[in-house]
C-alpha cells in the first residue's frame, strides 16, 4: 500500500460514515483500520492502548514524527491516549494521486497529520504504526531487495556509492525488482557496451556508462536531510531497453528488468544505488533503507 492508496482508504471511509455525533473516535479509527486490512484491539481507548503497549499483532510504538513518516509511506499509523484516538494521515505532498472524495467537516478530526496535533494533545498521546509480523518493515519502510541474488562483487564506498550485485546462474535470468513504490524519474537505452579497462567508445558520454538504466523516485520516511522529501533508486546495466518511461508508477516488487552487462561493465550484474533528493548517496544499513 502506498500513500495514495492509504489516503484514499482514509478519505473514503470518512466520507461514507454517517456524519453525526453518534460515531466516536474508536469506531471511526476501527472502520479505517478494517478497510486497511489492519486489526485494532477490542475495547475502549484505554483497553486499546494497554494492548498496543504489550505488543499487539504487529503494532509497534513510535514517535510522532516517525508515525507521520510511516503514514507518508502508506503504513497505517495512529495516535492514541486514554480518551482519544485518531488515524495519522499522509501529508499532501507525499500523495501521488489526490483523492476526489469530500469528507464532512466534523469527520476530518479523526484523521490528522502531525503538524495539526496541538501541544496539549501531544502531551497525552502515544503513537503506533502497523508493521505486520516483520519489524524491519516498520523501521525501514516497505521495500523489496532489488534482486533474488544477494551476492556482491563490490560494496558501498566513498567512490562507489552503490551495490554491485552479481549474477546467480542458478536463478536463470536474474529479475530486477522495484525497490519500493515510486514514480519513474528517468530511463535510458544503452548506446555502447565496453569493459572498464577499455577506453570509452568515441562519441560516448558520461551517462553512457550506465547502460540500460532506470531511475525511480520514492517517498523516504527516514530522510531528514534537506530537501529530504524523497529518495531516488537507480538500476544500471540492465539487459534490455527499459519498457518503463518517466512518469510511470511502480509498485514495490514490480519486475522492472533483467540483470545484464550494458554500458561500462565487466560482466553481468546490477549496480543498485540510492540517493537523497539532492543526490547525496545513501549508505546501505546506515540510512535504514536497505541492509
Amino acid at each position: 500500500m502506498n500513500s495514495s492508496q492509504y489516503n484514499n482508504i482514509i478519505q473514503g471511509t470518512l466520507s461514507t460514515l454517517p456524519a453525526d455525533e453518534s460515531k466516536n473516535s474508536v469506531q471511526v479509527a476501527r472502520a479505517i483500520m478494517n478497510n486497511c486490512g489492519v486489526a485494532l484491539p477490542t475495547g475502549n481507548c484505554t483497553d486499546i492502548l494497554r494492548k498496543l503497549l504489550s505488543g499487539y499483532m504487529g503494532w509497534k510504538s513510535c514517535t510522532k514524527s516517525e508515525a507521520q513518516g510511516y503514514a507518508n509511506a502508506g503504513i497505517a499509523a495512529i495516535g492514541i491516549g486514554i480518551d482519544h484516538i485518531f488515524v495519522i494521515a499522509p501529508k499532501e505532498e507525499t500523495i501521488m494521486v489526490a483523492s476526489a472524495m469530500e469528507v464532512p467537516e466534523n469527520m476530518a478530526k479523526y484523521a490528522r497529520t502531525a503538524p495539526t496535533i496541538s501541544l496539549e494533545e501531544q502531551l497525552s498521546t502515544q503513537y503506533f504504526a502497523y508493521a505486520g509480523e516483520d519489524t524491519t518493515t516498520l523501521k525501514y519502510g516497505f521495500y523489496k531487495y532489488p534482486t533474488d541474488s544477494k551476492v556482491l562483487s563490490r560494496g558501498f564506498s566513498s567512490n562507489h556509492k552503490g551495490l554491485d550485485i552479481v549474477d546467480d546462474e542458478t536463478l536463470g535470468e536474474n529479475k530486477i525488482y522495484a525497490f519500493a513504490d515510486g514514480v519513474v524519474a528517468y530511463t535510458q537505452n544503452a548506446r555502447y557496451n565496453w569493459h572498464p579497462e577499455e577506453n570509452p567508445p568515441e562519441g560516448s558520454k558520461d551517462m553512457d556508462e550506465l547502460g540500460n538504466a532506470i531511475v525511480i523516485n520514492h517517498v523516504n520516511p527516514n530522510n531528514t536531510k534537506s530537501p529530504g522529501k524523497y529518495a531516488r533508486s537507480i538500476y544500471m546495466h540492465l539487459k534490455y531497453n527499459p519498457t518503463l518511461k518517466a512518469g510511470d508508477i511502480v509498485k514495490n516488487g514490480d519486475v522492472i528488468g533483467i540483470m545484464g552487462s550494458t554500458g561500462r561493465s565487466s560482466g553481468t550484474h546490477l549496480h543498485f544505488g540510492l540517493a537523497t533528493s539532492n543526490d547525496e548517496g545513501l549508505k546501505p544499513g546506515v540510512t535504514g533503507w536497505i541492509s
